[in-house]
């Protein structure tokens, strides 16, 4: 990638007359030996000031503006100009006065104040130069002449008024000066040229002869169009080829796409790295964030960099485990051009397991069972003991194997957090009753837990008591008539 890439525009200079004067030119024509003298030879001209560019975004342009008092004929006269315009940002090819300036989209400022050295008729003491009021309305900026100085009220009678000149002297000329600047470019327009048109028609210039004057002149100004590309590479913990979106958003300047998608490069793609690329950038520079769409189960870090003589005020990176209010991302500040680098990283999540202990207990007795069993934890990835920041491994469990005990009693649970970052972690628990006689169920064996994931299983242990069954007052007399029963049938028996 160039980084001084620009793009220089250009475009055609256009005059036009007015009608007043193709039809004298055609009648004197027609009417050889006959003299018309009925023209006004009042001409306008726009240009730079100093350099003739290329110019920066951002920049101040200086601006003239000439107007020309030419040789009428035979006849001297004057010209009086009350008005003129000067129009921001046209199209290359834009015809005046008719259909007028077609506005390209672009951001052009018109910058005041407006000097002159243009006269005002002579009156009978100094000053004699003319003050110009500038309305901006748009891209359009109409100048009107104020006699009296005050360059806010646009409307007036004034007129700046210039004699013709003899056939043989140079014309009698003054100047308008001003500055625009060029904040933005259109995206749709980027590569075409901006243009700006200065014009007066119809009664805006008019001859003591009675002749009008019709002028149109246009000025290309040439742009240094500075590029900034911000490569980005992906890269998951554990390998993921799932498709991410990632995103830029600047302050100014211009991209054409502001998101697209990456792959980890283990997923095979054609693109490792793919890249932001920017331009139309300020010469203040632009502030410009790169990031993902969060990805559920991973934490991401970013770092952000610049590669050798790339041109940046400042950069840093913002991740999970900065203090900052600011969302995650790549950061880049004051950018004028370059190449600059995001790298991302997703870290897998830890996964959450967790084993609950239940017990149930039938009939009386339950006072004597010791509710206790103990758990046992089993994974195949590192079991920690702290949430890791950003994701990454901290402290673990030893192993492997990796395991965590714990006794449980009724309505306890043992959780254990467990490092994804290579993978989906394979979990699964026994236990060991310390009573006798207990019958116990489970669903804990082995399951595998994804990035940031969770899952549980329970053990229910089970006690059952026999006892001797107790009978009510009704019980307990028909007990007694039952045994009297068989009494006296065993007396009659043996008498």
């Amino acid at each position: 990638m160039n980084r001084n890439a620009g793009n220089m525009y250009s475009a055609k200079i256009s005059k036009s007359v007015g009608i007043t004067g193709f039809l004298l030119m055609a009648l004197a024509l027609l009417l050889p030996g006959q003299v018309f003298a009925q023209t006004c030879p009042a001409t306008l001209s726009v240009g730079f000031t100093d350099s003739p560019g290329p110019f920066e975004l951002g920049e101040k342009i200086p601006i003239t503006l000439t107007i020309d008092m030419g040789f009428p004929g035979q006849t001297p006269t004057s010209v009086d100009i009350n008005h003129f315009q000067y129009f921001l940002d046209c199209a290359a090819d834009d015809v005046f006065p008719s259909p007028g300036c077609t506005s390209q989209g672009n951001g052009v400022s018109f910058i005041k104040p407006v000097s002159t050295t243009c006269p005002l008729p002579p009156p009978p003491t100094p000053p004699n130069t003319a003050t110009l009021a500038a309305q901006v309305a748009g891209n359009q900026v109409d100048f009107y002449v104020r006699n009296d100085g005050d360059d806010t009220n646009y409307v007036s009678n004034d007129v700046i008024r210039l004699d013709s000149v003899a056939e043989d002297a140079p014309p009698n000329s003054c100047t308008v000066e001003f500055e625009v600047q060029i904040d933005s470019l259109a995206v749709p327009n980027s590569q075409d040229p901006i243009v700006e048109f200065s014009f007066w028609g119809g009664l805006d210039a008019e001859c003591d002869n009675e002749a009008t004057s019709t002028e149109t002149d246009s000025l290309t100004i040439p742009i240094v169009n500075p590029n900034a590309v911000f490569w980005v590479t992906k890269d998951f913990s554990d390998d993921n080829e799932m498709p991410v979106d990632i995103h830029i958003q600047c302050d100014t300047g211009i991209y054409t796409n502001p998101d697209f998608q990456i792959t980890d490069p283990a997923a095979g793609g054609p693109f490792p790295l793919k890249g932001f690329v920017v331009y139309g950038i300020p010469s203040i520079g632009t502030n410009c964030r790169v990031w993902e769409t969060p990805v559920s189960g991973y934490a991401g870090n970013y770092t952000a960099g610049a590669e050798e003589n790339g041109l940046y005020d400042t950069l840093y990176d913002v991740d999970e485990g900065d203090d900052s209010d600011e969302p995650l991302g790549c950061y880049f500040k004051a950018v004028t051009g370059g190449d600059f680098t995001c790298d991302i990283i997703n870290n897998a999540k830890p996964a959450m397991f967790t084993v609950n202990k239940e017990w149930e207990i039938y009939n009386e007795g339950g006072e004597y069972v010791n509710e206790v069993a103990e758990v046992t934890i089993y994974c195949d990835s590192p079991i920690m003991k702290e949430y890791p920041e950003n994701g990454a491994a901290s402290l673990v469990v030893e192993g492997p194997p990796y395991k965590q005990y714990g006794e449980l009693g009724d309505g306890d649970s043992l959780s254990v957090m467990v490092s994804t970052l290579t993978g989906p972690a394979e979990c699964w628990a026994t236990e060991e009753v310390i009573e006798s006689g207990v019958e116990s169920t489970d669903d804990c064996d082995s399951r595998s837990i994804p990035a940031g994931g969770s899952s549980e299983c329970t053990f229910v242990n089970t006690v059952f008591f026999e006892g001797i069954p107790t009978l009510n007052q009704y019980g307990m007399a028909l007990m007694a008539l039952l045994m009297l029963g068989i009494g006296v049938l065993g007396l009659r028996r043996f008498s």
